[in-house]
């Protein structure tokens, strides 16, 4: 323009909204997060009132102004990719060389892509730097940000051969295409993006993407309605029947197999969940929302348990149309709407069916509307792709990625200039409003502007470079196995390009947290010195503490809303109470307030809960509370944290009561942690916990506790106690197999004869229960996974009816009713055959009846199932010997004595089979090995003395 010396603007229905909401995202920066940083970096309050976020309405602007400067700068971009396709493309031919190079170039990457993909090698694409998924992305991270692009370019395509039109029709235009070789050429032209389309298509089929697949299928719905409305389905459904049938046949002929598995076997409940999570953020925020690019720092507040906060973290809605409204408010949200209606109104409403007027002067209903092929085909073409980008947007963030929003913004400046310019052989017209400005005789004028573009152009760069430089130096920094001094250099780089970087910030905060801790609890510093003292110490530790301190308080001005920030900024504070004794009750309650905030800002993410706990539970008196509190939320969040905080706790000293309000009012909760109680040998917790469950345990779940305290009873010899337990449960579930054994072995403790039919009743009870499937075969029926592993830990050799016939087999073994016995270990072995203890039991009861010879097989069976167990090769071995199978004998001792060279009955076993051989001097050799085992040893020290005569003799 400044060559021409004329500069012009020609007017779109996009100017106005877009001025608009461009316009409420600066108001956005002016007002800032000031009242919210304020509240983050408060001195801290009385430590019974937990810090809450404020109600911030009017006076928030964004949450992270750094955030949504970095994206309005991307709306820019594209607004600029649009500007300069509606005020640079002038002529037809400038249209459609615009045009043909995106489907060229969308048709190359494809092909690339797909090569890769087939041959399951990156070698056309090796610049690559994302790892292949089995998916199909090309040079994008994301497979489903890839079908995004290919559908747009599709649907361009689509209207490009619509554009081009046909000449002639019939045997006529095919004698003359054949006959002419400029007819040749010109119809490879003419259908020269087609192969290119069907390429697209094949590799969005192979993206695997049901985002892509759906909005392709959605948008082509409706792009057919609309040339229904124009008259103009024929040739429309023919060249997309075309596509369809290429696409589907490649598609089978290398295999849909996996796209259809994605299809069917998907989890679309998260993208459900995490939609109605979000919501609640346009009520706390209505009018400005949290700031345009500030999603990512907010949806942690409320981020539900289902979506596995702490462990998953979505920057994204997954929905862009959903996160724009969250991130602009109701007032963006009506820009929003105001400009796709403005658009739409303009587009297709004026110049697609005529029915009403352009908004920028293109004309007034019939006047406006485009009845030209190459204007209604590319701008149908152009409309589509923006339409399966709007589409696309509606389950995914695709608009978020640059490749896609600026092909996007193109698509809808392609469409704006073929349907607002009448191409014509005498001239091609634009037909809204242009502004303009002449500059024929303003040469200083022109010059100055020329001047001022070059700065322009010029000084984007450093936005535009330093985000990668910076991502690469810290990405440097955070490579595994870089030491500190390496990674602190790296850090302090990043810095230099971005002062106020928060994730640069942070992992110098974190680096210099580090360097303390080491400084103070080894004695070493960064640089090799060895300290001694603890004041030496203390004076290199705290300028990095408050050196950390900075760091965290500078990236949480910058993004209040982080619970990381906070997390960082409460250790800091943490170790500044170790370090500085003299104000350590400041620190601490600034550490209290640092730790509370991040729970605050995340209340479903059960490790800052813990890490409060972690903090608050050894510190005693009131902060003991409050990281009790903590800890049953992290306990309630995450029930897998149980276990690490009972072993934390441990050497504390805390109470039963403390230990039950440390868990969730769950009598599930409380049975786990009693049973972790048990594992440790702390039995009266145990029975406390347990009996805390059963309080609160609901009529379903009663037996069971009571079940688990009455077990730990028994071991406790508490027998009375276990079988009053036992029978208030039985009087809730008469028929649970579990319920009757344990009667039975509280009977057997007491020496009461009614054992012998409680275990009788225990076996016909599961007998009746085996008839169901596995999960009713169980004796609590069927539970939940946490409650089903609870018994599983309880009941190590699992549940079955073989379970209780091995407790009467037991019964009858221990007091020699051998008959009987043999009976039920004979029953036991029906059912579990791979079971080497009833093997095992089952050569004992036989060796009662004399039967020798089946016993020692037994015993062969059970070593041959578990060769691990002393107790089953040391029975086979005195068995064999006494067989006279001597050699097999001593090699079941010397592998006893590989698991356990101490054991005495295996060694006297070697000693006796060497003496019996006449190998007096080995025999010597092992009784001596035995004497400095156990010097009393009686046999060893006898044998000793007459092998001595002997040899003396």
């Amino acid at each position: 323009m400044l060559v021409e010396r004329r500069l012009e603007w020609r007017c779109s229905a996009l100017d106005l909204p877009l001025a608009l909401l461009v316009s409420l995202v600066l108001v956005q920066l002016a007002l800032g997060n000031g009242p919210l940083a304020t509240w983050a970096l408060a001195p801290p309050g009385p430590p019974d009132v937990p810090p809450s976020v404020p109600a911030l309405f009017l006076a928030l602007g964004t949450v992270a102004p750094a955030h949504t400067a970095r994206s309005l700068l991307l709306l820019l971009t594209y607004a600029g990719a649009y500007v300069l396709v509606v005020n640079l493309i002038r002529t037809r031919r400038q249209l459609d060389r615009l045009v043909s190079t995106l489907l060229i170039f969308g048709g190359i990457l494809a092909f690339l892509g797909l090569l890769d993909y087939i041959t399951r090698e990156v070698w056309l694409l090796r610049w690559r730097d994302s790892v292949p998924t089995g998916r199909l992305s090309g040079t994008f991270v994301n497979p489903d940000h890839f079908a995004g692009w290919l559908t747009m370019l599709i649907f361009l395509g689509l209207g490009c051969l619509l554009a081009r039109g046909r000449s002639g029709s019939g045997t006529t235009r095919l004698l003359r295409v054949l006959r002419s070789r400029e007819g040749r050429e010109r119809a490879a032209r003419h259908y020269l993006p087609f192969p290119a389309l069907v390429v697209m298509a094949l590799a969005l089929v192979f993206t695997l993407s049901r985002g892509g697949v759906l909005s392709f299928l959605v948008t082509a719905l409706l792009v057919l309605g609309l040339l229904r409305a124009l008259g103009r389905i024929r040739r429309s459904l023919a060249v997309v029947g075309a596509l369809l049938v290429a696409t589907v046949g490649y598609g089978a002929w290398i295999g849909l197999e996996p796209l259809l598995t994605r299809m069917w076997h998907a989890d679309y409940g998260v993208r459900w969940v995490q939609w109605l999570s979000t919501l609640p953020m346009l009520r706390a925020f209505p009018l400005f929302g949290v700031g345009l690019g500030a999603y990512r720092d907010t949806y942690l507040r409320y981020q539900p348990p289902a979506l596995a906060p702490g462990k998953v973290y979505y920057p994204y809605a997954h929905n862009d149309l959903l996160q724009l409204a969250v991130e602009l408010g109701l007032i963006g949200a009506a820009l929003i709407l105001f400009m796709a209606w403005r658009v739409g109104k303009d587009l297709v409403g004026a110049h697609l069916l005529g029915r009403a007027s352009c908004p920028v002067g293109g004309g007034e209903g019939g006047g406006a509307r485009r009845s030209d092929p190459f204007s209604v085909g590319l701008g149908v073409g152009a409309v589509g792709a923006v339409l399966a980008l709007l589409v696309h947007s509606a389950y995914d963030f695709g608009a978020r990625i640059p490749a896609n929003g600026i092909l996007g913004a193109t698509c809808l400046g392609i469409a704006t200039v073929a349907f607002h310019t009448r191409f014509q052989p005498s001239g091609d017209r634009f037909l809204t409003r242009v502004r303009g400005f002449s500059l024929e005789r303003r040469p200083r004028i022109a010059a100055a502007l020329g001047a001022m573009a070059i700065v322009l152009c010029v000084a984007p760069v450093p936005w535009i470079v330093r985000p990668p430089l910076v991502a690469g130096r810290l990405a440097e920094a955070e490579r595994s196995g870089v030491d500190r001094p390496t990674a602190l250099r790296w850090i302090e780089a990043a810095l230099a390009l971005e002062p106020l970087g928060g994730r640069a910030l942070a992992l110098r905060g974190r680096l210099r947290l580090e360097a303390a801790l080491e400084t103070w609890n080894v004695g070493v510093t960064a640089d090799g010195r060895v300290l001694p003292t603890w004041d030496e110490r203390r004076q290199a530790g705290l300028p990095l503490l408050r050196g950390a301190a900075e760091d965290f308080q500078t990236a949480i001005a910058q993004v209040p809303t982080d619970p990381s920030l906070h997390d960082g900024l409460g250790r800091v504070s943490w170790a500044f109470s170790q370090l500085d004794t003299q104000n350590a009750p400041q620190h601490l309650a600034s550490a209290l307030a640092a730790f509370s905030r991040a729970v605050a800002l995340a209340p479903h993410d059960p490790f800052v809960h813990w890490l409060l706990a972690v903090f608050a539970v050894p510190q005693g008196g009131r902060l003991t509370e409050i990281g009790l509190r903590a800890a049953r939320e992290a306990i309630q969040q995450d029930p897998g944290q149980l276990p690490d905080l009972v072993e934390r706790f441990l050497p504390l000293g805390l109470s039963g009561a403390q230990w039950v309000v440390m868990v969730p009012e769950v009598a599930l909760d409380r049975a786990e942690l009693g049973a972790l109680f048990e594992e440790r040998g702390l039995r009266p917790e145990a029975v406390y916990a347990y009996q805390q469950a059963i309080r609160v345990a609901p009529a379903g779940q009663a037996s069971l506790m009571r079940w688990m305290l009455a077990r730990l009873l028994l071991r406790q010899q508490n027998v009375t106690e276990a079988l009053g337990e036992v029978d208030v449960a039985l009087a809730q579930d008469p028929d649970n197999a579990e319920l009757h054994l344990a009667r039975a072995q509280a009977l057997e403790a007491l020496g009461d004869p009614g054992a012998l039919a409680a275990y009788r009743l225990a076996v016909l009870k599961a007998g009746v229960q085996g008839g169901g499937s596995a999960a009713e075969r169980q004796p609590f029926g069927v539970l939940p996974p946490r409650t089903r592993a609870l018994v599983a830990r309880a009941i190590q050799e699992g549940a079955g009816p073989a379970r209780y016939r091995r407790a009467l087999a037991r019964y009858f073994t221990e007091r020699r009713l051998w008959h009987q016995a043999l009976a039920e270990w004979e029953a036991v072995l029906a059912e579990v055959p791979r079971d080497a203890e009833a093997h095992f039991s089952h050569g004992s009861v036989l060796d009662g009846l004399g039967t020798g010879d089946r016993a020692l097989q037994a015993y062969r069976q059970a070593v041959a199932l578990d060769g691990t167990r002393i107790v089953f090769r040391l029975r086979l071995a005195q068995r064999l010997w006494e067989a006279e199978q001597y050699y097999q004998a001593m090699n079941e001792w010397r592998s006893v004595l590989g698991r356990d060279p101490g054991n005495i009955e295996a060694r006297l076993g070697l000693a006796r089979a060497a003496a019996k051989a006449g190998d007096r001097l080995e025999a010597a050799r092992e009784y001596a090995r035995i004497l400095r085992i156990a010097p009393d040893q009686p046999e060893a020290r006898r044998e000793m003395a007459r092998l001595g005569r002997a040899v003396g003799g």
